[in-house]
């Protein structure tokens, strides 16, 4: 396997290892959350990022499919929680460094990460693997439909409650409720980090809605 190949299989003792590993760090951040101890903002992004990275380099064919898909439906709503429960700004920021760059940089990784987890979750919906990055292989599975629900509630919880976490940080249009409760964004030409939030995964929407249009059990295919 080279930086650009994804794995395609893994061994019974590589697959164990992984497991380990993976169990770990989740508990490790369920423990320290529990304990109010998880640290900075930018801290927790760097504990989660590893995380995400060995969960998307899972093999794409079955029977890892399953197993990543599992994983990555676990990790990311409680990256979102433990994320937000965290202030921007740390509540003791480095020596020299002003509040207005801590924040910023704190924002950033975080945008960064959310970011990284809506391009894996786009691969793990077009069954590629990944290296680093999506790629196309031979034989990679799809998420079944009892996934794919899951995560189209995942995204719309975890997009308010980002939402609602970065307001006291921003300049937000304002958000009117349709009928059905869903949000609509009366102004979505807004820009910067806070264009960002209000957009966040959107790729992952588009990757369901296109796997909805091709699937008549999906409850959303007739809104594709």
């Amino acid at each position: 396997m080279t930086a650009s190949q994804p794995a395609l299989t893994l061994s019974e003792g590589a697959e164990e290892r992984l497991r380990t590993e993976l169990d770990s760090g989740i508990a490790h951040l369920e423990r320290d959350a529990r304990k109010h101890a998880l640290g900075s903002l930018t801290e927790t992004v760097e504990r989660i990022a590893p995380l995400l990275d060995g969960i998307l380099s899972i093999p794409a064919p079955e029977p890892w499919a399953t197993m990543r898909a599992a994983y990555l439906l676990s990790l990311t709503p409680a990256a979102v929680e433990h994320l937000t429960s965290l202030p921007l700004i740390p509540l003791e920021p480095e020596d020299g460094v002003s509040d207005e760059d801590a924040a910023a940089c704190a924002m950033r990784c975080l945008l960064d990460l959310l970011a990284a987890f809506g391009e894996g979750w786009v691969a793990v919906l077009e069954g590629r693997g990944w290296a680093g990055g999506p790629v196309a292989v031979q034989g990679g599975a799809v998420p079944d439909l009892t996934v794919r629900v899951r995560l189209r509630s995942i995204v719309g919880l975890a997009r308010e409650k980002v939402l609602a976490w970065a307001r006291p940080y921003g300049e937000f249009p304002s958000v009117a409720l349709e009928a059905d409760g869903a949000q609509e964004v009366v102004h979505p030409e807004v820009g910067g980090w806070e264009g960002e939030i209000l957009h966040m995964w959107d790729d992952i929407t588009a990757a369901l809605d296109a796997l909805a249009a091709n699937d008549p059990a999906d409850p959303d295919a007739a809104h594709t």
